[in-house]
């Protein structure tokens, strides 16, 4: 498995469509600061793309909602939640099977916790190395 830093994505779109540029099955994480607006559209899609989400953050309960309220149409994503990054990153390493990547692509702001997404993003890849294994935090 690989893991990817895609903290920069802070709105849904962004995250959708690192998502999309995966080859291989996906577990996201997803999350940080609450945001507005439908996401109806973005969890159809997330879910038919990803095997696994993890939602964190302040918006990690609404945007686990939004996945889980389009999962009877036939997705088979497993969708849950987080307490925190560690936590999720856990959850997805655990879950991860080879040739799998955990990608970290919030598509939501990270004030929520972090000052900017590159503290978010370098939490994530200290937490990446943290496991000790052979993975990549890009």
């Amino acid at each position: 498995m690989d893991y990817y830093n895609d903290s920069k994505a802070t709105s849904p779109t962004a995250s959708l469509a690192a998502i999309k540029a995966m080859d291989r099955p996906v577990l996201a994480i997803v999350g940080g600061q609450r945001r507005q607006g439908p996401l109806t559209d973005w969890a159809r899609e997330v879910t038919q793309a990803c095997r696994l989400v993890i939602c964190v953050g302040e918006s990690g309960p609404t945007f686990a909602e939004a996945l889980r309220a389009v999962c009877d149409g036939g997705s088979s994503a497993d969708v849950r939640e987080a307490a925190d990054l560690g936590g999720a990153v856990e959850a997805a390493h655990r879950a991860a099977q080879s040739g799998d990547a955990v990608l970290f692509s919030p598509g939501a702001p990270s004030f929520d916790r972090y000052a900017n997404f590159a503290q978010r993003g370098e939490h994530f890849v200290s937490l990446v190395d943290r496991l000790g294994r052979a993975g990549r935090a890009d």
